[in-house]
């Protein structure tokens, strides 16, 4: 991996890190909504390492199905993942 790639990586688990102080119910409705059994995906316009990165420090698996990115289908918009 690149060290810029690591750097904001870094950078990014710091933001998370912070968001979860911000919404400190963020954790708790995930786990809410999946034990409900709504489907929840991530698309991202992020590379597939940097969200498995994501996904594997944080454990969010256990609250989404899947995890979309541009580079994993060959895509040029963030939207055109949702569709």
């Amino acid at each position: 991996m690149f060290i810029r790639e690591r750097r904001f990586i870094h950078y990014q688990f710091a933001l998370f890190k912070n968001t979860r102080l911000s919404y400190p119910d963020m954790l708790t409705t995930l786990s809410s909504l999946a034990d409900q059994g709504i489907p929840l995906f991530v698309a991202s316009n992020g590379r597939s390492r940097y969200l498995a990165a994501i996904r594997a420090a944080f454990q969010l698996e256990r609250y989404f199905i899947d995890f979309y990115s541009l580079d994993r289908f060959s895509l040029s918009s963030k939207s055109a993942l949702v569709k």
